[in-house]
């Protein structure tokens, strides 16, 4: 009998890890001897076990299994299954009732090698559904810190232009060209409490406008302040908003080509408007002279 047909069985059972010990050593010494016929022999049952475990249908393993692997798994326990105990050959000349028994201690251990990688594949999955909603709360986490961040951003500009608005203020106090011109209400009775005054720096050509006591204008509505020059000409310093308080400042350089600032108007009208004003200043004032 060629060698082929003395060890074909024999190398299944060795791949099975059931071959007795005399026998198994005996195997190994002839496959080391690099026979083409028992290699190929070893190659196709090595194909045949590999392929044995996709045969199964999936198996959802048990709460507890999973919970055990997983703390298994959290503590650096050993894993690997216990050792098989090492079971007799049948004898070789059984032929294909060999080939039944090998397949019978094999079925019920790729089950379990099928069993154990789906409890690994859910411990996995677990594990990395938690990652992701770790990722995502450090992702919100930025998002907040970024929202901040920006809220700062704008604190600070709003205390630097409120410091650059003082220092510019304190600088036309202490100007020896500082004119003044308080505006008045006209004859409109719905502004008898409003207070504005209009500070022209001549010596930098700068302005700041402050009013009080306004009410907050209409959708569609908005305040504008107008200069007039000594020689009647109407130019345009700029709508002005009220803060929370009813407070208005607005602050502004003089163009060169205006020239001598004689008044000062302050007009209520549509916000899209262009022009002059089409109606009477609700304010107004002249610079004392």
């Amino acid at each position: 009998m060629s060698c082929h047909a003395d060890y074909r069985d024999q190398i299944l059972f060795y791949l099975a890890e059931v071959l007795d010990d005399g026998a198994r050593r005996d195997l190994e010494a002839h496959l080391a001897t690099g026979c083409p016929a028992c290699a190929a022999v070893r190659a196709e049952a090595e194909a045949v076990l590999a392929s044995l475990p996709l045969a199964l249908e999936p198996v959802e393993p048990p709460a507890t299994a999973r919970r055990r692997l997983q703390e298994r798994l959290r503590t650096g326990e050993d894993v690997t299954p216990a050792s098989r105990q090492t079971a007799a050959a049948p004898d070789a000349a059984g032929g294909a009732s060999a080939w039944q028994a090998v397949l019978g201690r094999i079925v019920p251990l790729a089950a379990a090698a099928g069993l154990a990688v789906a409890a690994t594949a859910g411990v996995f999955s677990l594990l990395l559904a938690e990652q992701r909603d770790h990722i995502r709360q450090l992702e919100q986490q930025l998002v907040n810190a970024d929202e901040l961040v920006e809220q700062r951003d704008t604190q600070i500009q709003q205390m630097d232009s409120l410091v650059e608005g003082t220092t510019n203020i304190v600088d036309a106090l202490h100007s020896s060209a500082l004119q003044l011109i308080p505006l008045h209400n006209g004859e409109d009775a719905r502004y008898g409490e409003a207070v504005a005054r209009l500070l022209w720096d001549e010596e930098r050509n700068t302005c700041h406008f402050f009013a009080s006591h306004l009410a907050e204008p209409e959708e569609g509505k908005a305040y504008r302040l107008w200069l007039i020059t000594d020689d009647d000409r109407v130019v345009p310093a700029g709508t002005f908003d009220l803060d929370d308080a009813g407070v208005a400042h607005l602050q502004f350089g003089v163009p060169e080509d205006v020239g001598t600032i004689a008044r000062a108007g302050v007009s209520y009208d549509d916000a899209d408007a262009t022009g002059e004003p089409d109606r009477d200043m609700i304010l107004q004032g002249h610079l004392p002279r």
